[in-house]
């Protein structure tokens, strides 16, 4: 069906009205606000991820820019995945009583994220690590774990690390030719992202399996 000229000029009217309507361009200038907030954030945790000593401060810096996302967009998702790996990571880091104490609040900060945006690939890897990694007296299954990063596979067809850890996971099980599999996966789909580290990991991985099955 197409539309009559007269009614594309409609149309348009319509859209340039609310585009420039004041009320429109204050949420989009804070939206965008809270994006950069978020991407800052992220940029935090890079700082800290590459730091050996004196990485606190800046995911501590991290944890406040993506709580400044949040008060400036609440359905920024984000800006919850930004402020849960921040606080996640100096969890890790800090010690496992720090971890045990944060794993219901970092849970909660995924879930929200994933509520926000359900194709939130990182978001969907992120919660399959933490299912499958934690026990289960802290909320811990392996098999949603699985599930969630099957998910995130699907939704980052590209992105080799939900491959890895599912290679993972199988290998742990036993389950050599789909660990093999996953791995080989994993790393084909790192080196075509040039992504060294997560290649590396698949290729230890390989080796282990051809190891033990040879």
């Amino acid at each position: 069906m197409t539309c009559s000229p007269l009614r594309r000029l409609a149309i348009a009217a319509v859209t340039f009205a609310l585009l420039s309507h004041p009320g429109f361009a204050a949420e989009a200038a804070t939206s965008a606000t809270a994006r950069q907030l978020a991407n800052e954030s992220m940029a935090a945790l890079k700082r800290g991820d590459a730091l050996r000593e004196g990485w606190k401060p800046e995911y501590e810096h991290g944890i406040e820019l993506a709580t400044q996302a949040i008060a400036a967009d609440p359905k920024l998702a984000d800006a919850y995945y930004a402020l849960f790996v921040n606080e996640g990571r100096k969890a890790d880091r800090t010690g496992l009583a720090s971890k045990a104490l944060a794993v219901a609040h970092l849970k909660s900060l995924l879930e929200k994220t994933i509520e926000l945006d359900p194709g939130h690939a990182h978001a969907w890897e992120a919660r399959g690590e933490m299912l499958i990694r934690l026990p289960r007296l802290l909320g811990g299954s392996a098999s949603e774990g699985e599930q969630s990063l099957r998910r995130a596979a699907s939704l980052a067809p590209r992105w080799a690390k939900p491959r890895l850890r599912l290679a993972e996971l199988e290998w742990d099980r036993g389950e050599s030719a789909q660990a093999r599999e996953e791995a080989e996966a994993a790393r084909d789909l790192a080196r075509a992202a040039g992504d060294g580290d997560y290649a590396e990991a698949a290729e230890a991985l390989l080796t282990k399996i051809g190891a033990k099955g040879s």
